[in-house]
């Protein structure tokens, strides 16, 4: 037996007979291992050969086995490769099945999209080419066909459509009916669309279809329009009768209608069942159908459970965030704002930071979300009714939004609410809060300050209001001399010969007792400033020697300081002189200040104010110096009609009802019958006020008083009022001013100017004129009717009015100059007529009223 040599020895063993035979078993075993595994049936190779072989016999006995072994690897994959093709030539028919199947869909379907855009497109009859922006409307109708809640899509539908109907002639007309609920439906949109640009578009939708004459909408989209118009009750009956019409596939879509407008028409509890109906029958329903309802469900009107119903819609908004999670901000805001106005601030809050939650991690404008959360923060500001609920308002958006992104409104209107509040403590602290945020604080938020400091709470104690006003008073006179200081460094920088830029704010001085950090700059005074102190020395009777020195010197400083003179100023300026009784230098300021100063309508309510006092001959005696009625009438007329008066808007939009009361009270007392005729009308023309009940009980006073002797005290004006005379006339006047305003009604409604109930403004302009036919018919009892014509045009040019129209002369002839559509009769003014025509028309009607 023979030994094999190492593999590092030089000498070749040669391998006796056993070990070539225990090495080929060992490789038959591993080949019949490796064919079984790879699925190959056969015999079992098994090797064996004599005990005595040569070595050469085992070499071709093994390599024998070796090419049968391959023989049979190379059929067995031979058999692999053709199953492998034949399965690839089955797989490729059936994905040719497939594709082809396909194809005949994708045919289909865009056959049936083609029959619909066909069904849907607009074609002007007459036109040989259409026009661009109607091939424009027809490709966005395509758009909307393939996708009809994209946002982009709708927009760009409804900008094609505005834009062709102004452009096309003959749009409307030549659109379908097809098309028409399809511009519908697409308008419409989803639950999620915002109902201000959805219920707009919607109403331009429904105005087009009726301009038109055409058949109301079909389907849910006449339940939707008849629910957009609020026929609630109608679009209900409408929807209940089409349940049993509809298809198992519009199921879906016909609860959730059912959802909308029984939310919409405040009817929460029969929408929440309806929503419990869906859930149960539908796994994919639109989760955002819960915002109409939870919306609803805060404003609806059941006062008495409206707890519970806060409750509810808390539990629904829950429902909402469990099951989507990617809100809108204009989701969250309609939400949010729900909650708002049914008072619930905690639960809106809630919700606010959910918001700001879910869209700051995806948020790619900042801007736009501090915009957002301005808006919110500031509707909470207006809503707070208490200092509580304003401070807890303003501290949460200064913790939510960051410092750069932080509006300075923000702590105007904190401000304003609290100076409205009349709390000075919380208003002391946000001045400090400003100061170490770095807010440049300005005169007019100062001058709010000391308003609210001379004018505290009256619950307060005394002490503490005394206090108050202490502070505030020390406060405006240190902003005045801050603005000495200032008017005193112009005029050195003057002198040097140098101009000062600016107008900075005032620096405290430099006091070793207050540390630098806590130093507050004090702004210069404004002629705000001093109006609030004039006002306050002005209004407070305590101590009033004191106060009146204190208004000398304030407007000797505000001569100095050189800070010009406002209308609010002069107002006050007069205010303070009638409060003292003196006319003449009330009336003597406004013509020394009429050159720098543009009155204002709180010039000329003062003014009237002291016509009022000035007039009344039981309260004073008549005074030189101050102007008649008609004279500051003209003289606010002026004021008003000049086109380069730079108060004159203002001034029309100021004039109240109790100025408008002064002004026919002056002429009343006078008395001034055309002036009173004329004013009536000149203010109903300029301002669009009409007479109301005191007025007309002033002027029928008046009325009664006429030819009686004029009243010097209350005690003559007591014995005039309760004698028979006084009383005998009085209730004629009444009754003849019912009478005339009862006959110009009947007039009126016998010529068919109202279809139905007259409104309040032609109620108010039959009452205008019928106590203008009783001040013509007054002034007629002692002259002729052309002397009472002609005192009216002369009061009309006395008082700045020359071609003002006074109402129609002649009651019997009150159809003259009417139309369909105004009510009030409409003449010429006489000036416009001879006469000779003017005395042969009234006279017979003077001779009546004389009689």
């Amino acid at each position: 037996m023979h030994r094999i040599a190492p593999c590092n020895s030089p000498r070749k063993a040669v391998p006796t007979p056993q070990t070539c035979q225990r090495f080929l078993r060992s490789l038959a075993t591993s080949f019949a291992q490796d064919i079984r595994a790879n699925g190959i049936e056969g015999e079992g190779l098994i090797f064996s050969w004599p005990q005595k072989q040569t070595a050469r016999e085992l070499e071709e006995a093994q390599q024998a086995e070796i090419l049968a072994v391959k023989e049979r690897l190379r059929k067995h994959s031979e058999k692999l490769r053709s199953e492998r093709s034949t399965r690839q030539q089955h797989e490729h028919a059936f994905l040719s099945q497939i594709q082809h199947v396909n194809s005949l869909r994708k045919v289909e379907e865009y056959r049936m999209r083609l029959a619909e855009l066909e069904a849907i497109e607009i074609k002007v009859p007459g036109e040989h080419s259409a026009p661009p922006d109607l091939l424009r409307l027809n490709a966005s109708l395509g758009q909307s066909l393939a996708d009809r809640t994209g946002a982009t899509n709708r927009r760009a539908l409804w900008a094609s459509y505005a834009e062709a109907k102004r452009t096309v002639p003959g749009l409307l007309e030549a659109i379908s009916q097809a098309t028409w609920n399809f511009l519908w439906t697409v308008q419409a949109g989803p639950s999620s669309y915002p109902d201000s640009e959805r219920f707009g578009r919607l109403e331009v939708l429904l105005k087009d279809i009726n301009s038109i004459g055409r058949s109301p909408l079909k389907g849910f989209a006449r339940v939707e329009a008849l629910c957009h118009v609020g026929e609630h009750e109608e679009a209900i009956d409408l929807w209940e009768k089409q349940r049993r019409y509809v298809s198992d596939e519009r199921v879906k879509d016909y609860l959730e209608l059912g959802i909308r407008i029984h939310a919409a028409a405040g009817d929460p509890n029969r929408a929440q069942l309806l929503l419990e109906e869906l859930r149960e029958k539908h796994s994919n329903w639109d989760v955002r159908i819960i915002i109409p309802l939870l919306i609803s469900f805060n404003t609806c009107d059941g006062r008495d459970t409206r707890q519970d119903y806060f409750h509810q819609a808390w539990a629904l908004y829950l429902l909402l965030q469990e099951r989507t999670s990617d809100l809108t901000r204009l989701e969250y805001e309609a939400i949010y704002s729900s909650f708002l106005r049914s008072r619930q601030r905690d639960l809106s809050i809630s919700v606010f930071m959910d918001m700001l939650a879910q869209t700051s991690r995806s948020i790619d404008d900042p801007k736009g979300l501090s915009g957002q959360v301005y808006r919110y923060i500031r509707r909470l500001q207006l809503l707070s009714e208490t200092t509580s609920q304003i401070n807890q308002a303003s501290l949460l958006g200064l913790r939510i939004m960051p410092n750069h992104h932080q509006n300075v409104d923000i702590y105007k209107t904190w401000l304003g609410k609290l100076a409205r509040f009349k709390d000075d403590l919380s208003i002391a602290q946000l001045l400090e809060l400003m100061y170490e945020r770095n807010i440049d604080l300005t005169a007019r938020q100062l001058n709010t300050v000391v308003r609210t400091l001379l004018r505290p709470k009256r619950s307060g104690d005394a002490v503490q209001r005394l206090t108050a006003r202490r502070h505030g008073e020390e406060l405006a006179w240190l902003m005045i001399r801050e603005r000495l200081n200032f008017g005193r460094q112009q005029r050195e920088s003057r002198r040097k010969g140098l101009l000062s830029d600016g107008q900075p704010a005032g620096q405290p001085k430099n006091d070793a007792r207050i540390p630098i950090f806590l130093r507050r700059p004090v702004l210069p005074a404004t002629i705000e400033t001093f109006t609030i102190l004039l006002r306050f020395y002005t209004r407070n009777r305590l101590d009033r020697p004191h106060h009146k020195s204190y208004v000398s010197h304030l407007r000797n400083v505000r001569k100095s300081s050189g800070v010009p003179a406002e209308a609010t100023f002069l107002a006050q300026l007069i205010f303070r002189d009638m409060r003292w009784g003196h006319y003449r230098e009330a009336w003597q300021k406004v013509r020394r200040f009429s050159n720098t100063v543009q009155a204002n309508a709180d010039v000329y309510a003062k003014l009237w104010y002291g016509m009022t006092l000035y007039v009344d001959r039981t309260k004073n005696s008549w005074h030189k110096g101050y102007p008649p009625p008609r004279s500051l009438f003209a003289r606010m007329e002026r004021a008003f009609s000049d086109p380069e008066h730079a108060s004159g808007v203002r001034l029309h939009e100021s004039i109240t009802r109790v100025t408008y009361n002064r002004i026919i009270s002056s002429f009343c007392m006078v008395p001034d019958l055309a002036g009173t005729l004329v004013a009536l009308h000149a203010l109903k023309t300029r301002f669009g006020i009409y007479p109301q009940q005191m007025v007309a009980r002033a002027i029928v006073k008046q009325v009664a008083r006429v030819g009686l002797p004029v009243p010097r005290s209350y005690r003559q004006l007591g014995v005039l009022e309760s004698s028979p005379v006084y009383r005998r006339r009085l209730a004629f006047v009444v009754q003849k001013l019912r009478d005339l305003d009862a006959g110009r009604r009947k007039a009126v409604g016998a010529h068919g100017y109202f279809a139905n109930e007259p409104s309040d403004h032609e109620v108010a302009e039959i009452g205008l004129n019928s106590i203008s036919e009783l001040l013509r018919a007054v002034l007629m009892m002692n002259t002729s009717a052309l002397e009472a014509e002609r005192s009216i045009h002369r009061a009309k040019v006395e008082m700045g009015v020359p071609k003002i129209d006074t109402g129609d002369v002649d009651c019997l002839h009150i159809e003259r100059g009417m139309t369909a559509k105004q009510a009030t009769p409409v003449t010429r003014s006489p000036e416009h007529s001879s006469d000779d025509a003017l005395a042969t028309r009234y006279a017979g009607r003077a001779a009546a009223h004389s009689s």
